[in-house]
């Protein structure tokens, strides 16, 4: 009797194995492959834009290239240490931190991809001593991430983004 039921234990194990073995055979042999190239840029090209009205002030805009990107944009400008720099900001340029943020994205397209007015200056007591003053300013910008309907998200300036490149 007990060579009856290895007999049948064998033939229901088999049974099943075999049921089952096509399910497996899907899981190995299932693949999708891609072929191809696509070129994305992450990249964004942005100008300062400088005007010099006086001897001792600096207007500044930051253009976005019209191949480029939607950007957040944000400047800073050094100067000598004998002299604080002063800033009359235009209409959506506000202090965060030693940084001017435009609280609008820049766009490609015309008419949207400058940043208004921003003007630093130094202001010094006229004396008799010449004087050389020179503002430097730089900007920095990120790309504009949208929510599902499409609008822009505020700019994060702590977030990074690592990206791995390969030999090639």
């Amino acid at each position: 009797m007990k060579k009856k039921q290895w007999i049948g234990l064998a033939a229901l194990t088999a049974l099943v194995l075999t049921l089952s073995v096509p399910n497996a055979l899907a899981y190995f042999t299932t693949y999708a492959s891609a072929s191809g190239r696509v070129e994305i840029s992450l990249e964004a090209e942005t100008e300062i834009v400088e005007n010099l009205p006086g001897s001792n002030m600096k207007e500044v805009q930051v253009q976005l290239d019209p191949d480029s990107q939607p950007v957040y944009v944000r400047v800073r400008a050094f100067g000598g240490s004998a002299f604080p720099i002063d800033v009359q900001p235009g209409a959506n340029w506000h202090q965060a931190g030693e940084y001017w943020e435009y609280g609008v994205p820049l766009y490609p397209e015309e008419g949207r991809n400058i940043t208004q007015t921003i003007v630093f200056s130094i202001d010094y007591e006229h004396n008799d001593d010449a004087q050389d003053f020179n503002i430097i300013v730089v900007s920095e910008s990120i790309p504009v991430r949208f929510d599902e309907n499409g609008d822009p998200l505020p700019a994060d300036w702590d977030r990074t983004i690592e990206i791995e490149r390969g030999e090639g």
